[in-house]
């Protein structure tokens, strides 16, 4: 009852379309817990089902999870394997669990798949064609050998292909054309908040291109597999409110909250040069 009412005082302001999570904390856990890392890794799924399970209920149309880095590939084998095989039940799980049906959520794999194993690989995309589907409402999207890096570098390998194809003239590539070619392209809202566990104070490299903008990072001490709904909750009821402060501030103000883009070309040229030291 008061986890429903809680949701409902949610509703009334503003929610956020598209949220982060670098689920960070599951060794750390296992260690505190005196318990096998393999452990740690399930008890963090079971921590990220009851997340997006709120997350959804809540009315947040997009969720980015930090599965997998491309940097965790230099973990011990072992620890890799019990991470994929983590992986592989946490999604076939997510697809049968009434969630996905319910808010019509279609998985989405985000990251370098030439570096995913091939039968990996197909599992994923069998789950991703099978969750698109004409009523798609809400985005899981799957960051899985994934580093903003290596996005980036695959944006600006698109672009400038395009350009040597002569798709695209040499003026024509913009920021619009590096974010279009990026893996979240397809589509995607703007990033409204990231947030990490565990206490460390750095983005490991996740999401940098898209928390450049209007997006509030939150770092927390938790280690992710004791992050509650409550945790979730008042992290939720503080963006609200600081969003509601900014809109007030932008109509008494008189700003435009939607950001005006200028085309440099179109400036008139800067005056002479004059060097006041030869005078």
């Amino acid at each position: 009852f008061v986890r429903h009412k809680s949701i409902e005082i949610l509703k009334q302001g503003r929610i956020p379309k598209h949220v982060g999570f670098i689920m960070d904390g599951n060794r750390r856990y296992a260690k505190e817990k005196g318990l096998f890392t393999k452990e740690g890794h399930k008890a963090g799924a079971e921590a990220l089902k009851t997340a997006l399970e709120s997350c959804y209920e809540i009315g947040i149309k997009e969720i980015s999870i930090y599965a997998f880095s491309i940097e965790n590939f230099k973990r011990p084998k072992s620890e890799i394997d019990d991470i994929l095989s983590l992986l592989r039940k946490f999604l076939e799980s997510v697809y049968k669990t009434a969630t996905v049906s319910e808010h019509n959520i279609q998985v989405r794999i985000i990251g370098n798949r030439s570096l995913i194993e091939p039968s990996l690989l197909e599992d994923l995309e069998k789950l991703e064609s099978e969750t698109k589907t004409s009523k798609v409402s809400a985005y899981l999207n799957v960051c899985f050998a994934y580093t903003s890096r290596d996005e980036i570098t695959h944006s600006v390998r698109e672009v400038v292909g395009k350009h040597q194809s002569k798709d695209i003239t040499k003026n024509e590539i913009c920021e619009r054309l590096l974010t279009e070619n990026l893996y979240t392209r397809d589509p995607s809202q703007p990033l409204d908040i990231l947030l990490r566990t565990s206490g460390h104070t750095r983005l490991s490299d996740f999401l940098l291109w898209q928390c450049t903008s209007n997006c509030s990072i939150v770092f927390l001490d938790t280690l992710w597999p004791d992050f509650s709904y409550w945790e979730l909750y008042l992290i939720l009821l503080k963006w609200s409110f600081e969003q509601a402060v900014m809109r007030n501030r932008h109509l008494d103000w008189g700003f435009s909250t939607v950001p005006q883009y200028v085309n440099l070309k179109l400036l008139p040229d800067s005056p002479p040069f004059a060097s006041v030291a030869e005078k």
